[in-house]
């Protein structure tokens, strides 16, 4: 836990889904806070054990080479001592307070660790692909557009990137940069400028052709393994309770336009859903706060 807190580059990425979520289960650090680590008795896993584990909470997933009739028996008999009964189902979620909004985490570092995020849609929106392309093609790889003017042009930051997170209920849409502490507000601009850009002008037939294909070629890489194909499908089971092929995915990407972009661009990158947090030494909130109120 503490290496973790003692990473910038990846817990700022915790302050934001904190800033973004508040009191919800998407809020909270995966571990909680150390004092609750040291109350956690025994009795408490045996129970959460005995709630959760049981048949009708239970998924197996298993592709490779194998027969389904001789899967199916081994499987029936391997788990047919599961215990049965109801298990405690996840809570609703609250309601996200709107932005915009601003945390920082004073810590003497190298460098600033900054990421700009926005509410962004759940694994079933019918945008989230959308979104996904859009990420890509705003700092997706190694040519585009945060990666080509942040790191390239000016020299800003090593590492620069976006991603677009989708989760059961909910998402994120966050742009990432390591920079030096006395460039932060300068990257901080730019950044929204590429946001803003995208918004009024949209992106080119060119950078939407090279995302998709970036996206395609990503997901053909991630299923070339068989735990790794057992674990695309099994999410999917888990989370939605159906499953979409890759040929399914690799259709929809192929129908988004330019059109779509920049629709879901301005949906996103409005005042109210706009979030940032920034790990670094001599850090004042209401700077900030005031770019974010420029968008």
């Amino acid at each position: 836990m503490k290496m973790y807190w003692d990473d910038p580059r990846r817990y700022v990425w915790s302050l934001l889904e904190g800033l973004i979520y508040g009191d919800n289960s998407y809020g909270w650090d995966v571990l909680g806070p150390a004092r609750n680590i040291q109350k956690i008795k025994r009795s408490a896993f045996v129970n959460y054990w005995r709630s959760q584990y049981v048949a009708s909470n239970t998924i197996v997933v298993i592709a490779g080479n194998v027969s389904e009739s001789t899967t199916f028996s081994k499987v029936e008999s391997v788990f047919s001592g599961l215990r049965t009964g109801k298990y405690a189902k996840e809570p609703p979620m609250k309601k996200v307070i709107l932005g915009p909004r601003v945390r920082i985490f004073e810590k003497n570092t190298d460098q600033s660790h900054v990421v700009i995020g926005a509410l962004g849609y759940s694994l079933e929106h019918k945008d989230r692909l959308v979104a996904d392309v859009l990420s890509t093609i705003l700092g997706g790889y190694m040519s585009s557009r945060l990666w080509s003017d942040i790191r390239g042009k000016h020299g800003l930051a090593y590492h620069v990137h976006a991603e677009h997170q989708p989760y059961k209920h909910t998402g994120y849409f966050a742009a990432y940069a390591g920079v030096p502490h006395e460039r932060r507000e300068e990257t901080i601009r730019r950044i929204i400028g590429h946001l803003e850009k995208i918004k009024k002008s949209g992106v080119t037939k060119e950078e939407l052709s090279r995302a998709k294909e970036n996206i395609k070629g990503r997901m053909a890489i991630s299923l070339e393994s068989s735990d790794e194909v057992a674990t695309f499908l099994g999410t999917q089971e888990v989370l939605l309770g159906k499953i979409k092929t890759p040929d399914e995915l690799k259709k929809r990407i192929e129908k988004i336009t330019g059109e779509d972009i920049a629709r879901v661009a301005k949906s996103l990158f409005q005042k109210d859903k706009v979030y940032l947090a920034i790990i670094g030494p001599h850090l004042k909130e209401e700077a900030y706060d005031g770019i974010l109120r420029s968008i």
